[in-house]
């Protein structure tokens, strides 16, 4: 829902959120997994993100803007449905349930 593709924000303390649409209510195990990618300073994508369950919101961190790429400043961002599991090493991963949401970028100047 927001940010608009393409927008625009201005300076290092600009609150960025990103906003999508429920998809009803999740299960104990089912996650809202945000995917933020962006090519950082030294010309490699990052990936970074968080899961999320109980809201439909989830703000940049202030952190990304001095790792992004001074010429691109470009983010892109999408959503995936995802059930938790649990690794046998004892580590946590996501297997999708849903299609990934249509990828947005914007411009953190």
């Amino acid at each position: 829902m927001a940010p608009v593709d393409q927008a625009e924000f201005q300076g290092i303390n600009t609150e960025i959120r990103l906003e999508w649409e429920a998809v009803g209510t999740l299960a104990e195990d089912e996650w809202y997994a945000i995917s933020v990618r962006f090519t950082g300073l030294e010309g490699q994508v990052e990936h970074r993100g968080e899961r999320v369950q109980d809201r439909t919101t989830w703000r940049v961190r202030q952190e990304y803007h001095s790792r992004v790429s001074s010429t691109e400043r470009a983010f892109e961002w999408d959503i995936t449905v995802e059930r938790e599991i649990s690794n046998p090493d004892g580590s946590v991963s996501g297997i999708p349930l849903s299609p990934t949401s249509e990828t947005r970028v914007f411009y953190w100047r």
